[in-house]
């Protein structure tokens, strides 16, 4: 029935990021290894000090506060276009312009960071309250051309993006530490249309 489908779809999209579930609906190419050359844009976000916070937390504890963080900036990334490519451990990496088209794919990626950071703000008094750990995140962001697409072998594929732009995101994001900041944009992301002018 169209409900048990409706629920099939939902549940699906829990596993793979819902823009790619419908571009595998409409798309029989998208069942298959391969990948295509594109411009996008990266987002790499980390949470700072996350093995001396882990250390004090209890599994279950973890897991609860770790979730809610990666909920919200989930929600955020996604809401502005984003696809959420995985979460490796703590950190989440992202990227827009994939499978779906953003047009201002750059200043989209950083709107989300400082929308991010924002919320992450309004968060942080939460936990203080509740005499949790404060997370706080570094954030990445790099624009180039990678390949995009689905990798790995016919059983086990992941629609994800590979290429030097993804390690040079990863990177800015580490640099973060180096000069006390929260944001840091490359020289690509700076020069993509409405960036300079808006923030």
């Amino acid at each position: 029935t169209a409900v048990a489908l409706e629920g099939a779809l939902q549940a699906f999209a829990k596993f793979l990021p819902r823009t790619v579930v419908r571009v595998l609906l409409r798309d029989s190419t998208m069942h298959t290894l391969g990948m295509k050359p594109v411009d996008v844009a990266i987002h790499f976000s980390d949470i700072v000090n996350f093995t001396g916070i882990s250390e004090k937390l209890s599994p279950s504890q973890l897991v609860d506060l770790v979730g809610e963080y990666l909920q919200e900036m989930s929600a955020i990334i996604i809401s502005t276009g984003g696809t959420i490519d995985k979460f490796i451990g703590d950190a989440i990496m992202a990227f827009w312009n994939a499978p779906d088209p953003v047009r201002l794919y750059g200043y989209s990626a950083v709107l989300a960071a400082v929308r991010c950071q924002e919320r992450l703000a309004d968060l942080q008094q939460q936990w203080m309250s509740a005499d949790l750990p404060v997370l706080r995140c570094r954030v990445g962001i790099h624009c180039g051309c990678v390949l995009v697409g689905n990798y790995g072998c016919t059983e086990k594929m992941d629609y994800t993006i590979i290429g030097d732009p993804v390690n040079l995101a990863s990177r800015l994001e580490g640099l973060n530490k180096k000069y006390g900041t929260t944001i840091m944009i490359s020289e690509e992301v700076h020069d993509s249309p409405e960036v300079e002018e808006t923030f």
